[in-house]
């Protein structure tokens, strides 16, 4: 059986942010593959993490894996036993090793605006960890993944291969081609750039014209910023997870994906894109560069400017034109099918593959 390392910095039982499920969609998609997984998990500095590195060092050595992939953490290694074991297994080891290069939001503002001023002043020093480990990083891995072509052109990346989020396979039982109403599902995160407040009053237009139910999924901390919405029968505010929000978006029509056109989020894509098509829905998004470009290609959703009326507009729109909406459902499960974890993972292993020599041979 084929062997490679694995390399997360993340608690293997995390929460289910984009950070902790990209990491596990991408071993178990290995797995899938028919690759012998060799995987380190868990958050670096701590102690359990160090009595990890330890034996993951140990047994590597007794291995011939063909290639590492790691999921880069969201902040920059400052642990001289994480750089030991990567020095170790590229240079000394000699086994290619491929680096999704996950954050680079400490270089924009825009992210921290309205934080906590020492939430802010913590992005300098990140800022340089940022930098210096990226100078490191091209001395020793073979390759970096990236979000998007435009997230490596902006940090000077090279050589990179975009390695955008997967979906799961095209859920099966409630797949509709026509909207049984004008049910519309968020969920994410609640703040002024995840464009809530935006959401929350283009609902309210809509809703002085008609019905249109929102529910919105957040974290139970996070609901300050719905709060003069929360007496609107229009809105319903929940907290599942795994089965119980499988449940809602059953009962959904098309999702939404507010976030505001900031300079950051012109170079990323979310994994919440993916999850939403595997679902089924269309998506209402914000205009972002990279998130119009694969909605576009793929013909599975449509974006608008960043304002309220603009997205009232293309909710109503994407509802009530049938012909638009049937289409755009129709292609969902062929973008669903060709744009699945498995095929991220085949992705960066084919590339991965030729640096790796005769070792694949063996």
């Amino acid at each position: 059986m084929k062997t490679m390392l694995f390399l997360a910095y993340v608690p293997r039982g995390g929460s289910c942010t984009g950070s902790q499920v990209r990491p596990r969609k991408m071993e178990q998609a290995f797995c899938s593959l028919g690759y012998r997984v060799i995987s380190l998990w868990g958050e670096p500095g701590s102690a359990s993490r160090r009595a990890e590195i330890r034996r993951f060092s140990d047994r590597i050595q007794r291995e011939s894996p063909l290639f590492c992939y790691a999921e880069g953490p969201s902040g920059p290694l400052f642990y001289r036993e994480e750089r030991k074991l990567l020095h170790e297994i590229a240079v000394e080891r000699g086994i290619p090793t491929g680096w999704f290069y996950r954050d680079a939001a400490c270089f924009y503002p825009e992210v921290w605006a309205g934080r906590p001023l020492l939430d802010r002043i913590k992005q300098y020093p990140i800022r340089f960890g940022t930098r210096e480990e990226q100078r490191w990083l091209e001395k020793r891995v073979a390759l970096f993944f990236v979000p998007t072509q435009s997230f490596a052109v902006d940090r000077g990346l090279s050589p990179f291969l975009p390695l955008p989020p997967g979906s799961d396979a095209l859920r099966a039982g409630f797949f509709s081609t026509e909207p049984r109403g004008k049910r519309c599902i968020y969920v994410g995160g609640l703040s002024h750039r995840y464009g809530t407040d935006l959401m929350l009053r283009a609902f309210a237009r809509l809703n002085r014209q008609g019905e249109y139910p929102l529910t919105v999924v957040c974290r139970p901390g996070e609901t300050e910023a719905l709060r003069p919405f929360r007496g609107n029968s229009w809105l319903t505010v929940c907290h599942e997870q795994g089965r119980g929000l499988a449940a809602l978006y059953e009962k959904q029509d098309l999702a939404l994906y507010p976030l505001r056109s900031g300079a950051y989020q012109q170079l990323v894509f979310s994994v919440k894109i993916p999850e939403y098509l595997a679902n089924g829905l269309p998506v209402a998004a914000v205009y972002s560069r990279e998130t119009a470009a694969f909605l576009q290609k793929w013909g599975v959703g449509r974006c608008c400017e960043d304002r309220e009326e603009a997205f009232a507009g293309l909710v109503r729109d994407m509802l009530e034109n049938r012909r638009e909406y049937r289409n755009m459902t129709e292609r969902i499960a062929l973008c669903v099918k060709n744009n699945q974890w498995k095929d991220r993972a085949r992705q960066a292993a084919d590339a991965l593959q030729p640096a790796c020599g005769k070792r694949e041979s063996t």
